[in-house]
């Protein structure tokens, strides 16, 4: 592992950027930890089924002179963390099969206890379907639906056929920490920590990184992550933030995911949403920074708000996280700081990885901002590791090819009991 400086095991910058006119501040804030909560899934009664009517006024259905089918599913009964999934479909009971382009619009009765991730109103696919996530804010009851937005169904369907709807009671598990509606947990942008946290050993036992090979430097294997992350752990209690589990498929994960699930496990130790997924063209970018070793620049267009980070010489994510989160400040000296931008007590510069990574460019609250992150490992700053923050101007702006909810959230460990 590349030694830039006497006693600091990496080195790292920070850049971030915001569009003229677009919000920073948070909205509401998630209050629970999402990786410490179990959504029960219970249908209620009638939650699912069909609805169909002859003489069906879409166009799509006149063909086949059938009638509007209605179907609505629910993620898997009992889910780890306070992330659901719904989904929903719409076909036409004749052959012309499924309806695309048919606007849903999900809602939460009370809105207290969970949150929509991203649109609340999402257009059916080409196969008919839809899917939402809900992000848990405190624990309790509340009931879900689905419906046909109504306009457009009118227009399509006419009025009778447009009260569809499937519900659900969701319930959050019992024995889960107090909830406190409109707070956070730890610490959060744009307050910063008061000092360094201690420094974990230069290369934990554990760990064994490469010596060449296309990961020179890198241990990608879940104890060597773990080793780092006991530190984490222990700097998150001193917050009073909630401990994090790295997930069982963490080995099998590329750098750039991992990278990622480190940073979305940063935001739910705190209560606040976890990054949704990782977008192709912004891990190119990712990666083109950290090729350069630099941070990655954003797109030209398509956001609101961004950010990146770029570390040298971290030999695991957990470790480049660490440094990132918790050894972000000023060192005592400028030959023991780790941040290539804190230049003294209170530089502006100090911290500004961790409010990157926690959203303060993006919004801390954020529920639809996306991430790209990068690897190379040849060169004197080896491991080169990046990090890619956006809050995008619409809705789909940027495809994603691994998500917080279908590629870790199943692979977290259930809370006891």
């Amino acid at each position: 592992m590349a030694m830039t400086r006497a006693r600091c095991r990496a080195t790292s910058s920070s850049r971030s950027y915001r569009i003229a006119g677009a919000l920073a501040a948070p909205v509401v804030a998630v209050a629970a930890p999402l990786a410490a909560l179990t959504a029960t899934v219970a249908p209620a009664a009638g939650a699912s089924g069909t609805h169909a009517r002859p003489a069906v006024t879409a166009a799509a259905c006149l063909a086949g002179q059938g009638g509007l089918s209605w179907s609505g599913s629910y993620g898997g009964g009992s889910r780890v963390g306070s992330v659901l999934e719904v989904s929903a479909t719409v076909t036409c009971a004749g052959p012309n099969g499924p309806v695309a382009g048919l606007p849903l619009t999900i809602s939460a009765v009370p809105a207290g206890h969970f949150k929509v991730q991203g649109p609340a109103t999402v257009a059916t696919s080409a196969t008919g379907s839809a899917a939402f996530h809900l992000v848990g804010a405190a624990p309790g009851a509340t009931t879900v639906a689905v419906t046909v937005a109504s306009a457009a169904c009118a227009a399509s369907f006419g009025a009778s056929d447009c009260n569809l709807s499937f519900k659900t009671t969701v319930q959050a598990a019992a024995g889960l920490p107090p909830a406190h509606p409109g707070r956070t947990f730890g610490i959060v942008p744009p307050r910063d920590p008061a000092r360094n946290s201690a420094n974990p050993p230069y290369q934990p036992a554990a760990c064994h990184p490469p010596a060449g090979g296309p990961t020179k430097g890198y241990d990608p294997s879940l104890a060597c992550a773990q080793a780092f992350l006991h530190y984490t752990n222990l700097a998150l209690a001193t917050e009073g933030a909630h401990p994090v589990a790295l997930p069982s498929n963490w080995a099998h994960l590329t750098v750039a995911e991992q990278l990622f699930v480190t940073a979305d496990l940063e935001r739910v130790a705190r209560g606040l949403p976890p990054y949704v997924g990782l977008s192709t063209s912004l891990d190119a970018l990712a990666q083109a920074g950290a090729a350069a070793n630099n941070d990655p620049n954003p797109p030209q267009s398509g956001y609101l708000g961004a950010s990146s980070n770029w570390a040298g010489g971290s030999i695991a994510a957990t470790d480049a996280d660490y440094e990132w989160v918790y050894l972000d400040g000023w060192g005592g000296s400028k030959a023991n700081t780790n941040n290539l931008d804190c230049t003294s007590p209170r530089a502006s510069g100090c911290w500004g990885h961790r409010n990157d990574l926690l959203g303060q460019y993006t919004g801390v609250e954020c529920t639809d901002c996306v991430m790209g992150a990068g690897a190379t490992f040849t060169g004197n700053e080896a491991p080169s590791l990046t990090e890619l923050f956006i809050e995008p101007q619409h809705a789909g702006e940027y495809p994603l090819y691994f998500t917080w909810v279908k590629n870790v959230l199943p692979y977290l460990p259930h809370p006891a009991g």
